[in-house]
This record gives C-alpha cells, structure tokens and sequence, in this order.
C-alpha cells in the first residue's frame, strides 16, 4: 500500500496523487498545487488523515482547529466534484492552485464551469 492511501470510513482505499483524476472529484488543493482526490463525503477524513501527515494535533472539542478549518486557514482548498470551492474565507489562491484549477477544468466537463468562473473571479481581481 501506497503512503499516502487512506481507509474511508467504508474501507474503500484513494490515494493522493499531483496528477488529475480519471474521473471528476472533489478533494483537497495543496499550496503547491497537488490534488488530493477523494470519494464524496470522505473530505473530512481525508483533511484528518492531511494535518496528522502534516504533524498538526487538534483536540476534537476544538473545532477552530478541526482539520478542515486548519487546513483552510494554512492555504488549502476544498472542492466539490462539480468544482466548487468550499471555504471558510476567501482563499489567496498560489499560482500553482490556479494551474491544477485549470488543469482540472480542461480534463472534466463536469467540473468546469464553476472552476472557470471562480479563475475568472480571481483574474479579475474579485479575489
């Protein structure tokens, strides 16, 4: 098994990977532009299994610093499998988020027309 798989809570196995998936997902958007793909409703397991590979130590009562608000306030990006992206605050995207953003456009109809949008947004200065 791959380092970097994870269990869902259903004992289905995904695996981060800096390519795009086959098939349009959600996932997790590093800093430096990797896509950590996962199955639907399996964001906040995979966002646990991230800060624990990252060293961060949260109290579950603490839910400022759950992970996904953690991993949020530290420059990752949710999305949804439609391209979404779910936040907290409105993210500074890097430059290497915007490329994979782009890069998961162009391969997933799916995922594309809210992905450009938000591009747009940001290109226009809205973000």
């Amino acid at each position: 098994m791959d380092d970097r798989s994870v269990t869902t809570l259903t004992g289905a196995e995904f695996t981060a990977t800096q390519g795009i998936p086959e098939q349009p997902m959600g996932g997790w958007l590093s800093p430096d532009g990797v896509f950590w793909p996962c199955p639907e409703y399996a964001h906040l397991r995979l966002a646990a299994h991230i800060v624990a590979r990252l060293g961060h130590h949260w109290d579950e009562d603490d839910v400022q610093n759950a992970p996904g608000p953690w991993l949020e306030r530290t420059g990752w990006v949710h999305f949804d499998a439609e391209g979404l992206p779910g936040r907290i605050d409105e993210p500074d995207y890097t430059q290497a988020q915007l490329d994979t953003m782009f890069d998961l456009a162009m391969r997933h109809e799916q995922m594309r027309r809210r992905l450009i949008r938000e591009l747009a947004r940001v290109g226009a200065g809205d973000g």
